[in-house]
């Protein structure tokens, strides 16, 4: 099975800010599925984007995503099942709440819940921990930027295989660090269920996540960075990245202010430092130069 969406902050906030037909592309009606504890519910409601100023709107691509103002607000998701051999799952994050804050915890449904895997943002890196409070080694992820972080749970082995890209490539595990020691209380139990935003921890700032996708085979390639117009398809072997793309970057920045942004469908945060400005247009500019740019990531 694959699951993949896109998170929006607040329904009614983002049909005021992009008009209605972005409300329903938008909407966390998607998650809530399965049957997790408690009905399937999608958490706090979970902060709201920008009416003035769209810069405080972070998302990674497109006109969606989660900004979580308080530990709390979260999606979740019940889809998993408890027999799940293997969970792949890619999110996007931009974290900047203080030291400690968990970002996703996947979950076991047994007499009491707890966290198999739980990823937690220190203030200064990534680490991933177990369900017994063991730590990995820290990934250095600066706040305020934003990075994919690919999870592959194999649960006949008890292993979370991990890559994280980001900053611009400034952080880029090339190939997966084998994470051991996350290991279950039964061997019946598996992922029940997920829950993605500021799940808890941290002290005060936003936790911003976005374009999350699950899969039980096959890894999940990284969004084209700088694909502003989402004009790349992967089989057609080009770049993916234009002088179109640069227009779509521009556009979007010189709107900000607006009550109504011009945001671009696709990664406009070429460089993905949490804001649209000129300096995206120039990492497109760069990268247009690139053969294969969107096939060769970072």
């Amino acid at each position: 099975m694959i699951r993949k969406t896109k998170l929006s902050a607040v329904i009614l906030g983002l049909a005021a800010l992009a008009g209605a037909d972005f409300a329903a592309a938008c909407s966390t009606a998607q998650w809530g599925a399965g049957s997790p504890p408690g009905g399937g519910t999608i958490g706090a409601t979970a902060g709201s984007p920008a009416t003035s100023n769209g810069q405080s709107f972070r998302r990674y691509a497109g006109a969606c995503g989660l900004r979580a103002q308080a530990a709390g607000q979260i999606v979740q998701d019940g889809t998993p099942a408890t027999a799940e051999s293997r969970y792949i799952a890619s999110f996007y994050v931009n974290a900047n709440a203080g030291a400690n804050t968990n970002v996703f915890t996947m979950m076991a449904d047994e007499t009491t819940d707890y966290a198999i895997v739980t990823v937690r943002h220190t203030g200064t890196g990534f680490v991933f921990v177990n369900r017994n409070g063991t730590a990995s080694s820290e990934i250095t992820a600066a706040p305020g930027k934003w990075y994919q972080v690919h999870l592959d749970w194999s649960r006949a082995a008890s292993t979370l295989d991990v890559t994280v890209k980001g900053n611009a490539g400034a952080t880029n595990t090339a190939s997966p660090v084998q994470l051991t020691g996350f290991t279950l209380a039964d061997p019946g139990d598996g992922p029940d269920y997920v829950q993605l935003g500021w799940v808890s921890g941290g002290t005060t700032g936003t936790v911003n996540v976005d374009a999350f996708e699950s899969r039980r085979a096959t890894a999940i390639a990284k969004l084209c960075r700088g694909d502003a117009n989402n004009s790349f398809v992967t089989s057609n072997g080009t770049t993916g990245i234009t002088v179109g793309d640069a227009v779509t970057i521009s556009n979007e920045a010189t709107t900000l202010g607006a009550a109504n942004p011009t945001y671009g469908a696709g990664q406009t945060d070429c460089n993905e430092d949490g804001s649209i400005s000129v300096s995206d247009a120039i990492c497109v500019s760069n990268r247009a130069f690139i053969a294969n740019v969107c096939t060769n990531q970072p």
